[in-house]
């Protein structure tokens, strides 16, 4: 009997040595701590109030971008307040909304970095995105490691700062922390059709003038065409007109300093009276514009046509409105088109007659 219970007794202590090691190791949880939450989202108050999120910032390897809600605008803190991208914001939101606790992991923090989730300060944290979601209940700190595609969906490891068990979720994070790539991109759609007039004026002095008679001409006449001299084609002024059709920044900073000398300004008007000056430079190999717009009633071809909402004056006001203040840069190919000289419009002297 004594022997049968030393026996009994040395089992449980093996036992209890053996699910102390799990503990510490972080692979086994008692059941009653962690089974509450499994099927909870990640971020509850997130989940509750998604239209309360008034901050998000993202960071990883060294890059940072925060975006935050003011009077409902969003904006982001390192372009100045520029507005953000919205469909982009509400994707990442909806994502965090929607992501769920599936299962348990590791609580041990010497078994985090297998899981991809080490804390960002830590040099082998590896590229561990850390994101800041801020609501009315204050700041959640959520750190998004691996991820596991073993099922056909995608699930990721994430843990709370704060807290020391880590999950796996489902859903997948993995977003730019590029501030540039968070930009809402369109400056202005200005559509070649409804272009009838453009003036380029080159700070040496060269300038080029194309115009239409009418909005439907389907190509440009070059007003400063030189006597003797053709163009390479009927066509060749109509790209020039689509430079301000669709134009998307690539980067954005606030205009605080004075423009360079050397800017080329694009003065183009539309069919109903609006003009929209550009001024352009190459800084590098980047290229930068401020824009500006106004109402020009002599420069109308028609009362009737008035592309848009509202008066021609109301639709300039919008335009400046929405783009003072700003230094846009944009792509090469619509640095091009504002800025093309006379010459690249004609046939060599040679070629002529």
């Amino acid at each position: 009997m004594p022997k049968r219970s030393a026996f009994l007794g040395l089992l449980m202590i093996t036992a209890a040595a053996m699910l102390g090691a799990l503990w510490l190791s972080g692979q086994w949880q008692p059941g009653d701590r962690n089974a509450t939450e499994v099927g909870k989202p990640l971020i509850q108050s997130v989940t509750d109030r998604i239209n309360e999120v008034t901050g998000l910032t993202l960071i990883q390897d060294g890059e940072q971008v925060q975006l935050s809600r003011q009077d409902n605008v969003w904006g982001i803190t390192e372009r100045d307040g520029y507005p953000a991208d919205m469909k982009m914001l509400r994707s990442v939101l909806i994502a965090v909304s929607d992501s769920m606790r599936l299962e348990a992991k590791t609580s041990n923090p010497d078994r985090y970095q297998k899981l991809g989730l080490a804390d960002p300060s830590e040099a082998q944290s590896g590229s561990a995105l850390s994101m800041v979601i801020t609501d009315r209940d204050g700041s959640h700190t959520v750190l998004f490691g691996k991820q596991v595609d073993a099922t056909g969906e995608l699930r990721q490891y994430a843990r709370l700062i704060g807290e020391p068990q880590s999950w796996l979720v489902s859903g997948g994070f993995q977003y730019d922390t590029e501030p540039s790539r968070w930009l809402k991109q369109n400056i202005i759609d200005l559509p070649a059709p409804q272009v009838i007039r453009v003036r380029i004026s080159h700070p040496d002095g060269d300038e080029l003038r194309l115009s239409k008679a009418q909005a439907d001409q389907p190509n440009f006449d070059v007003d400063t065409l030189p006597e003797g001299r053709q163009l390479l084609a009927p066509s060749s002024g109509n790209s020039i007109a689509s430079a301000l059709g669709s134009l998307m920044l690539t980067d954005v900073r606030a205009s605080t300093m004075p423009l360079p000398v050397d800017v080329t300004v694009a003065e183009y008007t539309r069919s109903d009276g609006l003009i929209v000056t550009v001024r352009t430079w190459a800084e590098s190999d980047e290229f930068w514009v401020t824009l500006s717009a106004r109402d020009d009633e002599t420069a109308s071809l028609s009362e009737d046509d008035q592309p848009g909402e509202g008066t021609v004056l109301e639709q300039a006001d919008q335009i400046n409105q929405r783009v003072m203040g700003w230094t846009y840069r944009i792509p090469s190919y619509k640095h091009a088109n504002m800025t093309k000289r006379l010459d690249e419009l004609l046939k060599p002297a040679s070629d002529d007659g």
